[in-house]
C-alpha cells in the first residue's frame, strides 16, 4: 500500500507531461523527431511547484503506461482501476492521446 501511494507524488508531473504533449504533438509529421524537451511546464510535486521539461521520451513512455493498462483483461479491470487510483495514475492510464510516439534507433519519432 505505502509503495503504491508513494507514487502519487509523481501523478501530478506525469498529468502535466501529457497536458504538454497533447498540446505539441498533433500534427507534427510522421517520422519526424521528437527529440529534447517539448515544453517547460509549471507541475506540482507533493504540493511543492516542481518546474518540468516534457521530453519525447517521457511522453513515450506514458503512451506505454496507458497501452498497458488498455490490454488489461475485463476480469482483471476493477483491480488494476483501484491500484491506479491508488498510486494516483488512473487518469493517465486512461488517457487516449491523439498522437503516437514510437522508438526507432534509439530516438522518439511520430508514428
Amino acid at each position: 500500500k505505502a509503495v503504491l501511494e508513494g507514487f502519487r507524488v509523481y501523478s501530478d508531473l506525469a498529468g502535466a507531461a501529457l497536458a504538454s504533449a497533447d498540446a505539441i504533438l498533433p500534427g507534427r509529421a510522421s517520422g519526424e523527431e521528437v527529440g529534447g524537451a517539448l515544453e517547460a511546464v509549471e507541475a506540482h510535486m507533493a504540493g511543492t511547484p516542481a518546474p518540468l521539461l516534457t521530453t519525447g521520451y517521457v511522453a513515450w513512455k506514458l503512451q506505454r503506461l496507458a497501452k498497458r493498462y488498455a490490454e488489461v483483461p475485463e476480469a482483471q479491470r476493477a483491480e488494476a482501476d483501484r491500484l491506479m487510483e491508488r498510486a494516483g495514475f488512473l487518469e493517465v492510464c486512461r488517457h487516449r492521446p491523439s498522437w503516437r510516439l514510437v522508438k526507432r534507433d534509439f530516438r522518439v519519432v511520430v508514428a
